[in-house]
């Protein structure tokens, strides 16, 4: 028969004892954050929205932003659910519209620096049907 020693017990439950959290630390080497992988590169120099565009981005970001503090008085106030998830609706639609016309902008700056002309080549009415797709008309 085996014998066992009177310590036997003390030593399996200091056995089954994590360390503390001090010592612990060093033994596990840090979860690196996941790889993102960086956003595209469509030109060596980026290009700001001039002129129109950038008035007509200007005044739906404006509006949006009303529409915004419009909600925010509708929540304070009490209004109903549906009234208040219309108007979120009608907010998130403008923006959606908004950031389609900001994204035609880039690839019209895009095709205009590859030295492509939008209207000789027909790519303003592909550009015209896309936003129409993407933004419902917008």
């Amino acid at each position: 028969m085996a014998s066992t020693s009177p310590n036997a017990p003390a030593q399996a439950a200091q056995a089954a004892v994590p360390p503390p959290a001090s010592e612990s630390a060093h033994l596990s080497a840090p979860v690196p954050a996941p790889e993102t992988a960086p956003p595209p590169v469509l030109a060596d120099t980026p290009s700001s929205v001039q002129g129109e565009r950038k008035k007509e981005l200007l005044h739906r970001l404006r509006r949006a932003e009303g529409q915004v503090r419009g909600l925010q008085k509708l929540l304070e106030d009490g209004a109903d659910c549906t009234k208040i998830a219309q108007q979120l609706l009608a907010v998130r639609r403008a923006l959606d519209s908004t950031y389609v016309k900001l994204n035609l902008s880039v690839a019209e700056q895009e095709l205009a620096r590859q030295g492509v002309d939008a209207t000789t080549t027909g790519l303003d009415g592909v550009l015209d049907r896309l936003q129409k797709r993407l933004g419902r008309g917008a």
